[in-house]
């Protein structure tokens, strides 16, 4: 059973100063926006997950061995919608400059 320690790589008794250099070590590693990969987005998310728990202090001791990675849904990165956003406006902006060239 895999726990919240397990998914970052510290023990179960370990202080939080710990914990939060692991898990930004790992966030640094595996961040979806660095590399774009489908993986890492899905294990990105499993590790905010853990992280929370961790921190909520709900998933400590025997509590641990019960706890369950959240299901994962990916979602299109971040830079794809704000690609998709910057041609619409683009977009926008020439379609007035159009009309209004074609009024005058």
């Amino acid at each position: 059973m895999v726990t919240p320690f397990d998914i970052l790589g510290v023990q179960a008794n370990a202080d939080p100063e710990v914990v939060d250099a692991a898990y930004r070590a790992l966030m640094k590693k595996h961040h979806p926006d660095r590399r774009g990969a489908a993986a890492d987005a899905s294990r990105a998310q499993q590790m905010n997950a853990a992280y929370a728990a961790i921190k909520a202090g709900g998933h400590v001791g025997a509590t641990a061995a019960a706890w369950e990675p959240p299901e994962v849904t990916l979602t299109p990165p971040l830079r794809v919608e704000r690609r998709l956003a910057w041609a619409i406006l683009s977009s926008l902006v020439l379609l007035g400059i159009m009309a209004a060239v074609a009024t005058s």
